[in-house]
């Protein structure tokens, strides 16, 4: 009889172990999943560089555009948004290659 205090008293500290290892791993769970970048973003772009070829083979490479609205965008100088949400990863993509042209882009997170 004096074994059976001990082995409960055993029982109740594990199941205390385990209830605070699941709410330190879903702290660093939830914490991980509010600290991840956004899914999409919103491109808009403020100003082209002067080599017009380049840019449009920038938003050819990294966006869904058809190449005549590409090359109505390039043409017309057009700023502003692009008309189609991208992933986070492709527009900063572009939006590092259009800086490197010398162009100016903003990124919008959706």
């Amino acid at each position: 009889m004096e074994v059976l205090p001990i082995i409960l008293v055993a029982m109740l500290l594990l199941a205390l172990c385990q209830v605070l290892a699941i709410v330190t791993f879903w702290r660093r769970f939830s914490a991980r999943l509010r600290a991840q970048e956004p899914a999409a973003a919103v491109v808009v772009i403020r100003g082209f560089g002067p080599d017009a070829l380049a840019n449009s083979r920038a938003l050819a490479r990294y966006t869904r555009l058809d190449t005549s609205e590409i090359d109505e965008v390039i043409s017309e100088g057009r700023c502003g948004r692009l008309p189609l949400p991208l992933s986070w990863r492709r527009a900063n993509l572009l939006a590092t290659e259009l800086r490197s042209l010398g162009g100016e882009i903003e990124i919008i997170p959706r």
